[in-house]
């Protein structure tokens, strides 16, 4: 990005994702909310890159997001 502001937000966000995945919860499984905490951070940063161009949209049911999924 030409922009200052939004390079400093996606190397912040870039950090936050990578942290993420780094430090992945104990075991072989996460509930549906991290996982999408996770894509929601990677989305955000394509966002920053992309602008307008890009468009995203998640739909996932609420009663959903406490079922286990692989890491």
């Amino acid at each position: 990005p030409d922009d200052p502001d939004t390079a400093d937000r996606m190397l912040t966000r870039l950090a936050d994702l990578l942290r993420l995945v780094r430090e992945p919860p104990p075991g072989d499984e996460h509930t549906l909310a991290e996982e999408l905490t996770v894509v929601d951070r990677y989305l955000e940063i394509m966002r920053l890159r992309f602008g307008d161009r890009l468009t995203t949209s998640v739909d996932a049911a609420l009663e959903l997001r406490d079922v286990r999924v692989p890491w």
